[in-house]
């Protein structure tokens, strides 16, 4: 019984001190989105940041805070607009006066897309990135970016 434990701790130290990234914030699911020529449509992009941990809200409460930032790059004839971020959480900072914009927990980002009238019928997969910054209360990590695909298909 007591092997499995000491395994899983070996794993962990090991991941910890070989400098293998943890992720703070995943990508949970992607809404796949359907469209008609000249039609538009709305990428849903839902994201979790783990127990303990917030990232920074977009726009970033300060000048010297990292935003999240969800991007989406077009393909084809369909076009991409900006993304729509949730209204942040406030969250106080030590030695901070005024609380800072963040996101915790589960959270969607909404991105507006548009097919050109001449977009052919298929299915398209567009190349997405989250950068992001996680934060716990006593320290702020490297940025991170991590990539996804948003299905988009076109009838």
């Amino acid at each position: 019984m007591k092997a499995p434990i000491l395994f899983a701790w070996l794993v962990s130290s090991l991941t910890v001190c070989a400098g293998v990234p943890v992720p703070h914030l995943t990508v949970t699911g992607v809404k796949k989105t359907d469209l008609k020529a000249s039609g538009s449509g709305e990428i849903v992009v839902e994201l979790k940041v783990i127990d303990g941990y917030h990232v920074q809200a977009n726009p970033a409460s300060k000048p010297n805070l990292i935003a999240t930032k969800v991007e989406v790059t077009a393909v084809g004839q369909v076009e991409v607009g900006r993304a729509v971020y949730p209204k942040p959480k406030p969250y106080k900072v030590a030695g901070l006066e005024t609380a800072v914009g963040t996101y915790d927990g589960r959270f969607d980002v909404r991105i507006p897309i548009q097919a050109t009238a001449q977009v052919k019928a298929g299915k398209y997969s567009l190349e997405g990135r989250v950068r992001y910054q996680a934060c716990d209360d006593k320290v702020c990590f490297p940025p991170t970016v991590t990539k996804f695909a948003a299905p988009v298909e076109v009838r």
